[in-house]
Formats: C-alpha cells, sequence, structure tokens
C-alpha cells in the first residue's frame, strides 16, 4: 500500500478516516440477485464443529439475504430450524477466502465454507413464520474509498486497501446485496443517482471502529445509521446492516397473506423491520390471541388478521395493558355484513 511518506502505515491505520461514498443507478440499473440460497461463511479450521457452527451460520445468512432484515434469525420459531439446518442443505465446499491481517490494512490467507440451501424449503419456513421477503431485483452500489492524508482527501483504489475491498465483497454476498468499488479516475456519479451517500470509518489506537452513515434519496428523507464495533469488519457489517434493512423496507412484502378472517388489525407507525417484529411478538405473546396472520406490509403501516381463543374485550385490555401497540383511533366502527372488524393501532 502506498501512501505520501508523511504518516507512517501504523499512523495512517489509526487515524485515517475512511470515507465510503454509496450510490446506485437509476431503477434501470437493479440487478437481479442470483445467490439468494447460497452462503458463505468463514472458518476458524476444518474440525467437524466448525462445519457445523458454519452450517448454521449459512441458514441464517440465506434467511437475512432472503428477506433483507438483520434481525430475521431472532424471529419466533427461526432458532430452532438454525438447529436442524442440516436439513436445508443440499451441498457445500471448503473455499479460499481471505481474511483481514494483523495490521488492519492487508489479507492474509483463509478458508470458508460454501452452502446452498434448498430453495423451496427455504421458502417454505419464510412463509410459516411470516418473514418479509425482498425481490430479487435490487439496486445496484457504487463505492468510492477515500481517506484524508495529510490534510487532502486521497482516492483508493481497492488494492490500495485490500482489506477494506475483501471485507465489502464478502458483506455483499453476505447480505444479498451488489456492490462495486469504483476506480479513482472514474467519473462522478450520473445525474439524479437513485441513491447517494456517505459512510465515514474512523479508526483510534484502541482498535474501535466509529461509524456514522446518511444516505439520501432524491426528493426523500435522508437515512442515517451509527455504530461502533471492535474492528473493521464489524463496524462495516453494522453499517451496511442498517443501510439494507432501510432499503429492504421500501420493497419488503409476506408471502402467502391472504384477506379475511373477522378482526383485522391495522398498525400504523411501523417503520423498521425491528419494529414490525417486536409488534408481531406483542401479538402472539397474549394469551387470548390463537393465530396473527400477516396480510400486508409496507413502509406505513402492517396489516394483520388475529384469531382469538376468547372475546374482543379481553384482547383490548390485554393490548393496554402490554403497552406496546396503542389505538390509533377512539371508538370501534361496526363492520359491514360480511366485513370484518377493523381496529387501528399505533407502536407506541
Amino acid at each position: 500500500m502506498k501512501f505520501p511518506p508523511q504518516p507512517s502505515l501504523q499512523g495512517v491505520l489509526f487515524s485515517a478516516l475512511i470515507c465510503l461514498l454509496f450510490w446506485s443507478q437509476t431503477v434501470s440499473a437493479e440487478v437481479l440477485v442470483n445467490h439468494l440460497y447460497q452462503a458463505r461463511v468463514a472458518l476458524p479450521d476444518r474440525s467437524t464443529a466448525a462445519q457445523q457452527a458454519a452450517i448454521r451460520q449459512g441458514l441464517a445468512q440465506v434467511l437475512v439475504k432472503v428477506s433483507g432484515y438483520s434481525g430475521t434469525p431472532g424471529f419466533t420459531g427461526v432458532a430452532d430450524e438454525l438447529a436442524r439446518a442440516d436439513r436445508y442443505l443440499l451441498e457445500f465446499s471448503i473455499e479460499s477466502q481471505p481474511q483481514v491481517a494483523a495490521d488492519g490494512l492487508a489479507t492474509q490467507p483463509g478458508e470458508a465454507l460454501w452452502m446452498r440451501f434448498n430453495q423451496e424449503q427455504v421458502d417454505a419456513l419464510v412463509r410459516r413464520w411470516e418473514i418479509p421477503v425482498w425481490p430479487s431485483s435490487r439496486p445496484e452500489i457504487a463505492l468510492r474509498l477515500q481517506a484524508p492524508l495529510a490534510g487532502q482527501w486521497i482516492s483508493l483504489k481497492a488494492s490500495q486497501y485490500p482489506a477494506a475491498a475483501a471485507l465489502l465483497a464478502q458483506q455483499a454476498f453476505a447480505r444479498g446485496i451488489s456492490i462495486s468499488l469504483l476506480d479513482p479516475a472514474s467519473a462522478p456519479p450520473p445525474d439524479n443517482p437513485d441513491y447517494l451517500g456517505e459512510l465515514w470509518l474512523a479508526l483510534d489506537r484502541f482498535g474501535q471502529q466509529q461509524v456514522s452513515l446518511t444516505v439520501v434519496r432524491p426528493g426523500g428523507a435522508a437515512m442515517q445509521a451509527e455504530a461502533g464495533a471492535n474492528g473493521l469488519a464489524g463496524a462495516m457489517q453494522a453499517a451496511l446492516d442498517q443501510l439494507v434493512d432501510r432499503l429492504s423496507l421500501a420493497q419488503s412484502f409476506v408471502a402467502g397473506g391472504a384477506p379475511g378472517g373477522q378482526i383485522i388489525l391495522e398498525l400504523r407507525g411501523i417503520t423498521t423491520l425491528t419494529a414490525y417484529q417486536r409488534a408481531l411478538e406483542s401479538l402472539r405473546s397474549l394469551e387470548m390471541v390463537d393465530r396473527v396472520q400477516v396480510l400486508q406490509l409496507d413502509t406505513q403501516q402492517v396489516q394483520v388478521r388475529v384469531s382469538l381463543a376468547a372475546n374482543l374485550g379481553l384482547l383490548l385490555d390485554a393490548l393496554i395493558h402490554q403497552g406496546v401497540l396503542l389505538p390509533a383511533e377512539s371508538g370501534l366502527a361496526p363492520p359491514g355484513p360480511g366485513e370484518p372488524l377493523l381496529l387501528n393501532y399505533r407502536e407506541r
């Protein structure tokens, strides 16, 4: 790695701020991600225990890729399926995969377990636990890497910071997105890019990585994320997780939902998949609720059908005492003939 002679390599590691500029092309530049049911997990060694752990992590990685949500492994029922991940596995092999070297800048040889899981079985699991699905046509993200040296921003090639380039490629694969590094000599982004933003990674002398991320879509509100982690890999993954969670929510849907039933709950103000998960878990934890079926999911609200084992009054009382969801409107409007009762709630 060649830098201007003033700072030392160790000084660059401790003090360099790395600016990653994210943007995608127009909507027509979306790419079809064809590896959603594949996973790649780093191996510490080739032992049976390490490979079994990697298979469980691999299925979790696939569920995250399919849904676009980093918290998917925490959904109800998923943990039990992860313990039986080998039942979903079709094939696997050990591959070479670079790892971050001790200096945090270069890479060193390493290995990973590549896996391909059964798409039909994974899709059935997604439907069973009403996990959101992010369509496989997704924005392509172009990235420019820069570092401030001697008071000036210097654009870097991937070969000048191999650790960052390797991590981005690995994490893009793990999150089911397409990321390309631009050469410093590349032209600026096209007019009206679909997404434009900055990701700052600041590494202090104790190895703590502080991350601040802002992504703006023209005509829309800015998406901001902050993360801190020990080491480059953890910080970059945390920042990308927050970015992709927000991007996927705009296009996610729940497979298998169908209208019908007697009670429909509209949950408003559900603006993140974390809030979606929390709302569903709160409903399913109530004793008088037999079943919760998601009918519709978008960036403004979630609509669910609730089957009750007791009367409606017990449900309304339980929602009040639980305190997770609050009425969005006062009073109950009587349903028309053959129509379900519609209740409007919002997240506290």
